[in-house]
């Protein structure tokens, strides 16, 4: 399936493409989205599981041979009302679809787990085209909603502010001043509501140190361009609770 000069494919039709969609995500996220453990970690999250468990459900968008942008997602059997979507966010996501994949369930709802665009790319509208192909494919495989735990791109600006309060900051416009927010409203798209402990992270300080690249100390707070909530460090432990935002498409 082409689009412009672009090609569509997902991991099932070309698992070929899996190193390389997951070279672009290592590429583009901070290093603690990929080796902090989960708190707590009790298995079932498992993002690498992604590509086996659902590969028609993982997307890749290709120019020429490069793969320029990525969408994970993970499919729910989940029908409740989005206003009763849980603070827990993108980890609860995670262990919801493991725990309805061992029980048989059949999906209603897919999730939105993270759209991924090359650095050098960026700018051109390709996160639009991605969250319309994963709305395409939510439907395509019988499920009417897209649900996306949305991680505002500049909410790392003010990390103490409660991510209920950064989201409602509008331009003259009406439109919200956070650009990944505004670009889900814009192709339709609406606001749910906070999941404020949407990913739970733990690491040891050195860990963290290393992964966010600054020394740090055992104890205190730390507040970092990476980071969209304060780390929390006690006894050489790094604990960070990240908000996200809840939207729905469909």
């Amino acid at each position: 399936m082409t689009s412009h000069e672009h090609t569509r494919a997902t991991i099932a039709e070309r698992p070929e493409l899996m190193a390389a969609v997951q070279g672009l995500v290592s590429d583009t996220w901070p290093d603690y989205f990929q080796s902090a453990r989960s708190d707590p970690d009790d298995g079932r999250i498992d993002w690498m599981g992604l590509y086996h468990r659902w590969p028609h459900l993982q997307l890749a968008l290709l120019d020429g041979d490069r793969v320029i942008a990525s969408a994970h997602t993970a499919p729910l059997a989940w029908a409740d009302e989005p206003s009763e979507l849980p603070e827990e966010g993108w980890d609860w996501a995670m262990r919801r679809s493991r725990d309805d994949l061992d029980a048989g369930s059949t999906p209603e709802t897919l999730c939105g787990l993270a759209v991924t665009i090359a650095s050098d790319r960026q700018g051109e509208g390709l996160s639009r085209v991605m969250l319309r192909w994963m709305h395409a494919v939510a439907r395509q495989h019988g499920m009417p909603r897209l649900i996306v735990p949305v991680r505002p791109s500049q909410k790392f600006r003010h990390p103490h502010t409660p991510m209920t309060e950064y989201a409602s900051w509008v331009r003259e416009d009406g439109l919200p001043q956070d650009p990944w927010i505004r670009t889900h409203i814009r192709i339709g798209g609406r606001i749910i509501s906070a999941c404020d402990q949407a990913m739970r992270m733990v690491g040891t300080a050195a860990e963290w140190s290393q992964w966010l690249h600054i020394p740090l100390p055992d104890n205190g707070e730390q507040v970092h361009p990476d980071l969209l909530s304060p780390l929390i460090l006690s006894d050489g432990i790094g604990r960070y609770v990240e908000p996200n935002l809840w939207m729905l498409h469909g």
